[in-house]
């Protein structure tokens, strides 16, 4: 198991639409697992900081068919904080794992498969990830966005 090798900070907005008792179930049954603190309800600017600074990575199993060309703030976050990401294959965040750095799954297994690897090469990954940071940001600032939407349009003009 991950108990021992790992610790999982899992954190859980409060119920919205489309939480279900499977919802509930699943983060019941991490809470009674060794190796998870779940931290439920919302974060204020700083606790949010504090619980992206103290993790080794972030797991964001989003559903590609909501976040498929969306973009999420969490991703950005972690990623210009220099932490690695365990994501859905097929959503937005796809672009980034050439970096090395957002680890993909399609399945449950892969999904337990990705964070077991992380576990057992969590500084080699995390290491990555805080050098592929600065890039990231370099790519993410407000001059480069501008410069993308810029170069989308001219070429949507034809």
């Amino acid at each position: 198991g991950l108990a021992g090798r790992v610790e999982l900070r899992v954190h859980a907005l409060p119920p919205h639409d489309g939480f279900t008792p499977r919802h509930r179930a699943a983060l019941d049954r991490l809470a009674g697992m060794g190796c998870v603190t779940l931290r439920e309800g919302r974060l204020d600017d700083a606790g949010y900081r504090d619980f992206v600074a103290a993790a080794d990575a972030v797991l964001l199993p989003y559903d590609p068919r909501h976040y498929n060309g969306r973009g999420t703030g969490i991703l950005c976050d972690a990623l210009a904080a220099g932490r690695a990401v365990v994501a859905r294959a097929g959503a937005t965040m796809a672009e980034h794992a050439e970096e090395g750095v957002v680890l993909l799954y399609r399945t449950p297994a892969e999904f337990v498969a990705r964070v077991a690897g992380l576990a057992a090469s969590r500084a080699e990954v995390s290491a990555r990830a805080m050098q592929a940071a600065p890039r990231f940001i370099g790519r993410r600032n407000p001059l480069a966005v501008v410069a993308s939407l810029r170069d989308r349009l001219a070429f949507a003009a034809g």
